[in-house]
């Protein structure tokens, strides 16, 4: 238990960085955008309540995609294709950015002798 907590501290840690810094402040501005953006469209065209607008979006960024929301419009339909595409690329580069400065982190530990 002990491991997890000292886990989920470095992570918070890695994203306090991450936000400091210029490249996590683009990457993360342009993904709440993107989050915002399509909860408002869904919201807007699809009729959905603002909590399963974001859970779409959450959900189909992941790539999780449970399919219990699925857009009903033409409209819908076609956002959601472009959606996905820029989308995915700009979540799996959030993902990138926190698993570079959490190995970064873990590398300056061992080279400075820290325990694990």
């Amino acid at each position: 238990m002990l491991v997890l907590i000292i886990q989920t501290a470095r992570l918070f840690k890695s994203l306090g960085r991450i936000a400091a810094s210029d490249e996590g402040q683009g990457v993360g501005m342009l993904l709440a955008l993107q989050l915002v953006l399509g909860a408002v469209f869904y919201h807007q065209v699809e009729g959905w309540r603002w909590v399963d607008s974001f859970y779409f979006c959450v959900a189909s960024l992941t790539t999780v995609g449970y399919g219990d929301l699925t857009p009903a419009t033409d409209e819908g339909k076609i956002f959601t294709m472009v959606y996905l595409v820029t989308g995915i690329g700009l979540f799996v580069s959030f993902g990138a950015l926190v698993a570079r400065h959490l190995l970064d982190e873990r590398v300056r530990r061992h080279e400075s002798g820290e325990s694990a």
